[in-house]
């Protein structure tokens, strides 16, 4: 692997107290670690014809921290929310009297990611400089500066590379009525039926929960849907605000899956005669036990789920016109271990007509206008 792939991640030496400490060479072949009160000396070299260089998209991430350098967490996402590269800054040594040291985090990324999010946060708010230390940082993409702060002061972000394109989605969330552990959220385009624009577990740091949550997005998009599960039920008030004007609040209001258009979003429509049904779901942590048909008045399956899901917390949809001979059908539920915890969105002809989670192994839905259906 070339270094600039490794760096960061090069050192695996046990240690019981201090975090690793790392030095690199100007020349960054030579590279020192600190661990305990142990000081190993690495030399990288080549193991392929391949020459140390980047082909691609380079990232450079170089700061000096203040005192409190563990109060800094930065963090380089892939477009669909994939962490590349970051974490806590190690803390500095209490008992000794040395300056911070500066340091450098460098990736060599494929060009096939089309863009990337970077964000610095300081949880305490109170930044690098100038209280604790005369701090400073400076992200460079390509041997380009993209974002510098020594009067950075809580948190920082950019989109990577710089395009009138991209826009920064940035998610407040109160929890002031659930934890961060219970929501889950995703955003699609309903024009595209491929992989979310963004999907996420909050199972992340506090330090991420306490700014929100930011992402870069294409701006294609004219239209995204927001769906937000909250495994308690508790519901959550949240706000999205995003550089193009996709903007929305909503104050708290009880619900496990709720649904949210944004933009300029066109109502689909079917050919005469057709319904349209949609089904938004959230796995639980064994996805594989979750099945579900729709069936029309006459026991006929209209479309049934497929093989097995695999992504364990994970969203998925699911959406059709379907041609039935009178307006009531039936949204069948299936948990093969009998114990639920699978939450879900269903609708009708453009209308929700239920959400909820399950708590046991069958859940049917009735839907459809028709007097028969009530």
């Amino acid at each position: 692997n070339k270094w600039s792939l490794s760096l960061a991640d090069y050192i695996h030496t046990d240690y019981s107290h201090w975090f690793p400490q790392i030095a690199v060479s100007a020349d960054a072949v030579t590279v020192a670690a600190r661990t305990d009160n142990t000081y190993e000396i690495y030399r990288l070299t080549l193991t392929s014809d391949l020459l140390l260089s980047c082909e691609d998209n380079f990232f450079n991430f170089t700061i000096l921290p203040d005192k409190f350098s563990q109060d800094i967490s930065w963090a380089l996402f892939n477009k669909v929310g994939k962490l590349e590269i970051g974490g806590i800054l190690p803390a500095n040594d209490e008992t000794s009297e040395q300056k911070p040291h500066q340091l450098t985090f460098t990736r060599c990324l494929s060009s096939s990611n089309t863009f990337f999010t970077f964000i610095i946060l300081d949880r305490y708010g109170d930044g690098i400089c100038c209280d604790w230390g005369d701090g400073s940082f400076t992200m460079e993409w390509n041997n380009e500066k993209v974002l510098d702060g020594d009067d950075f002061s809580d948190y920082a972000n950019a989109c990577l590379p710089k395009s009138s394109n991209l826009s920064l989605f940035n998610l407040s969330l109160d929890f002031s009525s659930t934890a961060a552990t219970e929501i889950r959220f995703a955003l699609i385009d309903p024009a595209l039926s491929t992989l979310p624009v963004l999907e996420s577990a909050l199972n992340i740091d506090d330090n991420w929960n306490s700014k929100g949550y930011q992402r870069c997005i294409s701006n294609i998009s004219k239209c995204l849907e927001f769906i937000t599960n909250d495994i308690s039920g508790n519901g959550i008030s949240f706000e999205i605000q995003q550089d193009n004007g996709f903007n929305f609040a909503q104050k708290q209001q009880t619900f496990y899956v709720n649904k949210v258009k944004l933009g300029k979003c066109d109502i689909r429509s079917c050919p005469q005669g057709h319904k349209l049904f949609e089904l938004d779901f959230f796995t639980d942590t064994y996805p594989e036990e979750f099945k579900w048909e729709l069936v029309d008045s006459n026991n006929t399956i209209l479309v049934k789920s497929d093989d097995e899901y695999v992504n364990k917390n994970s969203y998925y949809f699911y959406s059709d016109c379907f041609l039935v001979s009178n307006e009531c059908v039936t949204l069948r539920l299936n948990d093969t271990f009998k114990d639920g915890g699978t939450s879900y969105y269903a609708s009708w002809n453009g209308d929700l007509t239920q959400e909820g989670i399950m708590v046991d192994g069958f859940f049917n839905i009735t839907m459809g206008n028709g007097a028969s259906c009530l």
